[in-house]
């Protein structure tokens, strides 16, 4: 007993009175007389819901009797599944006639019975019963549905022949709405603006109807005996036919079983509105009407919605899924303000069709206006049951009546109770209810404010207690790796390193290494294991990411720990300056743009030495940061051996080092040494250039041969009598004698026998080739003025096999 601990207790004698009230009941039909009740199933279709309360379909008579011999023989019940989140609790109160509805709202508890008396508990005092009549005429026709406003103030009761009645709060008898007469009321829309603190009205609300049609409406209380509680009564919409039910439906074609409104995040509204297998979404803006005077008869008063509605006269879009279980309903779930959470869901909706239950979310604060306002929609297929005769088959179990919570779907069946979970399609509950002969499920009803589920049937209620229902919601969202939401549910430190493992081995499958490594660090992965996955991957950058999250995450007390991660973080920054200093020389010449640049316009040049001026900040700062834990020497040598002096000077001054003096006085040597050879490198940079300019005038210098006069300077023979060569000293020569003379050379002299050897083996489309290496070897220098001729001043002039020119020479 969750809220009605302090309640009468039932005696036996009461218990026997609720039997015998069951059995032996009878209905008034509102003119003094009364008739025997026939049987509890011929109540029930007599007050059928399609929608405000949860709707109960008709038991034929084979039905009815296999439910009770069902109950007769637990042997036959199926299987429950308990949950540590669900279960009943029976409510221990007896009803004085047959329940017809139950509505809930803001902890108020209305009772429609078979007797037209209408029961009002307030379950913070439950102990206090009003018993309210129901004024109403022979001739209004069986009740058809019961609405309550989210404050608890507002009951109004619709009969099938539209003669539609209101209570309001501890009022002690009902009125009719006579500017609503003829009208079945098959649906309301809410004003979530009208509040306890606003006044008695429910300001502007919207009305479906059995035909289609969608009206607004302003009801407030009066004193007034000849006074109307309905302010106006107008049509703002009317849905065109919807023919795709088939005939056997209860609904008629375009009936409506949903309707919802709401403010959006620009002041405009959307109205959702939902038919047996259409839904549609109006958005626009609206008229307020609260500030209009109605002491003028004369002046028909604004809709609030005419405006909104307006735009959809021919153009009205909706979704559509056929099918028909023979009745439908549209729900809705806002976590309530009570519960001090804002991880909740908030304007969840499920909407009862033919081929399942179409579960989704309404956006309210996106920053366009769009025409579909519905996000993370999914289909959930009703569960299947198996039958009991000899074919075994599996069908969709459709249920009677449903209620929706943050992360559940309660489904009632004909004597169960199943409760299915709309993040995996999955029953996590299930439960039989015990039934009396003739007793019959009835319908749910749910407490918007109070977030509390009600079961009724025509002689018991029950509460379906919720406990923890986030239990384990993070675990769900985490398998469908919805990792933010998963967190957002977690309870424990374990439960939020399970979701962050996750979500960093999933970051890392992808190659995503950086995003891996932030996660990794939150997680309670072992430093090496962690390390180690960057490390043989050769992502150093995510591996500094990971080392500098897990320096901030160790205790001041862990010195040594500190000392070693600090110092493997100085290296890698010191390598990463080096990096963006070298690749930023490599680009020095170019103009390259740099495409990870966000600015277009900014060179590959001008990009490192923006990322090595960034790293060179991150390292000062670290080295600031954790100076106390570094080791002085080894930072002193690893910067030194980088060549960083300005870090050196930076550090030393950092940490007050005495040993600065010396520190600039190498670095003044330091400079000197760098002034000769960066003297040095100037002039070979002249020289380079000077090779250069010769070189390009080289190409272009031509010599003048006569062919009569020119000849080899080695066989003295004509020059123009074969191929030759003519270096820019003057020199001339045949290639042959030019070849033989070159092998004086000791250096040439095995290369030209290779290339000589080369040139024989080539086919013929290579002898270009081969030439122009010959040319390199034999023609980069005369062989008279050049290396060749110096490197032979040791050798003797004449060679020991000339003997007979040295005889020659002999006195």
């Amino acid at each position: 007993m969750s809220l009605f601990d302090d309640f009468l207790e039932s005696t036996e004698n009461a218990q026997d009175y609720a039997t015998d009230t069951v059995n032996q009941a009878t209905i008034f039909n509102g003119g003094g007389e009364s008739e025997p009740l026939e049987s509890a199933a011929s109540l029930a279709s007599q007050n059928q819901v399609a929608s405000g309360t949860s709707p109960s379909k008709d038991l034929t008579a084979s039905q009815l009797t296999a439910a009770t011999t069902t109950l007769n023989n637990p042997g036959n019940d199926i299987r429950s599944i308990p949950s540590s989140i669900f279960h009943l609790d029976h409510v221990q109160f007896q009803l004085p006639a047959l329940l017809v509805h139950l509505v809930v709202s803001n902890n108020i508890l209305i009772s429609i019975l078979s007797n037209h008396r209408i029961l009002r508990i307030d379950l913070d005092n439950p102990l206090q019963v009003e018993d309210i009549e129901w004024v109403r005429k022979p001739n209004d026709g069986r009740l058809m549905l019961v609405f309550f406003d989210p404050t608890g103030r507002h009951l109004i009761l619709s009969t099938e022949h539209g003669e539609n009645y209101y209570l309001y709060g501890n009022a002690k008898k009902t009125k009719h709405l006579t500017r609503l007469k003829g009208v079945v009321i098959t649906a309301i829309g809410w004003n979530p603006q009208a509040t306890i603190n606003t006044g008695k009205a429910t300001r502007e609300i919207l009305v479906g109807t059995q035909k289609g049609e969608i009206l607004e409406t302003w009801i407030e209380p009066t004193d007034d005996y000849f006074g109307k509680e309905e302010r106006y009564v107008h049509l703002v919409y009317r849905l065109t036919i919807d023919n795709s039910s088939n005939g056997a439906s209860t609904l008629l074609p375009c009936q409506i079983v949903g309707l919802y409104f709401k403010r959006l995040a620009n002041n405009s509204y959307i109205v959702m509105v939902t038919t047996a297998n259409r839904i549609y979404q109006f958005m626009g803006d609206t008229t307020s009407v609260s500030t209009f005077s109605y002491d003028t008869p004369s002046v028909s008063p604004p809709t609030m919605f005419g405006a909104l509605f307006a735009r959809y006269t021919t153009n009205a879009s909706f979704q559509e899924l056929p099918g028909d279980i023979g009745w439908s309903g549209l729900y809705f779930y806002n976590p309530p303000s009570t519960t001090g959470t804002g991880s909740l869901p908030t304007d969840l909706f499920a909407w009862v069709t033919g081929p399942g239950i179409y579960q989704g979310r309404l956006v309210l604060d996106a920053p366009q206006m769009a025409d579909d306002r519905i996000d993370n929609a999914q289909l959930i297929p009703y569960p299947l049951s198996t039958l009991l005769d000899d074919t075994k088959q599996q069908q969709p179990d459709i249920p009677r009546a449903m209620s929706l919570t943050a992360f559940h779907i309660i489904l009632l069946y004909q004597r169960r109770v199943k409760v299915l979970c709309h993040l995996n399609g999955k029953i996590v509950y299930d439960e039989a209810i015990p039934l009396m002969a003739d007793e019959k499920i009835q319908g749910i009803a749910a407490d918007p404010i109070q977030d509390t589920h009600w079961i009724y049937t025509t002689a018991a209620i029950y509460e379906m207690v919720i406990k923890n229902e986030d239990k384990d919601v993070w675990q769900l969202y985490l398998d469908k790796k919805e990792y933010g939401l998963a967190l957002d549910y977690c309870k424990t430190g374990d439960q939020r390193n399970k979701v962050h493992l996750a979500h960093a081995d999933q970051l890392f499958s992808k190659r995503h290494f950086i995003a891996s490594a932030k996660y990794y660090a939150m997680t309670h992965i072992s430093f090496e294991q962690a390390a180690l996955k960057f490390i043989t991957r050769n992502e150093k950058d995510a591996l500094r990411v990971y080392l500098l999250a897990k320096l901030r995450q160790l205790e001041d007390n862990a010195k040594t720990q500190k000392s070693i991660v600090a110092t493997w973080l100085v290296e890698i920054y010191l390598a990463k300056i080096n990096q963006y200093h070298e690749m930023g020389s490599s680009v020095a010449y170019t103009s390259t743009l740099h495409d990870s640049t966000d600015k277009k316009d900014q060179s590959a040049v001008d990009y490192y030495r923006q990322k090595e001026h960034q790293a060179k900040h991150e390292l000062k700062q670290l080295l600031e940061t954790y100076q106390d834990y570094l080791h002085k020497d080894t930072v002193y040598n690893l910067v030194a051996s980088h060549g960083h002096n300005a870090e050196l000077i930076y550090y030393a001054t950092l940490i007050g080092d005495d040993e600065k003096d010396d520190i600039y006085k190498a670095l003044e040597e330091y400079n000197g040494h760098i002034g000769v050879l960066k003297m040095e490198m100037d002039d070979a940079t002249k020289s380079v250039s000077n090779i250069h300019m010769d070189v390009r005038s080289l190409k272009k210098r031509v010599a003048e041969l006569d062919p009569k006069k020119d000849q080899c300077c080695i066989c003295e023979f004509p020059l123009l009598t074969r191929q030759f060569y003519v270096f820019p000293c003057d020199h001339a020569y045949h290639m042959d004698c030019l070849i033989t003379k070159a092998q004086w050379g000791r250096t040439q002299e095995t290369r030209l026998t290779d290339t000589q050897k080369d040139e024989a083996r080539r086919v013929k489309a290579r002898i270009e080739k081969l030439k122009s290496e010959l040319d390199d070897l034999v023609a980069t220098e005369c062989v008279y003025c050049g290396q060749i001729m110096i490197d032979s001043i040791d050798e003797p002039f004449i060679s020991l096999d000339e003997n007979e020119v040295v005889l020659s020479w002999m006195l």
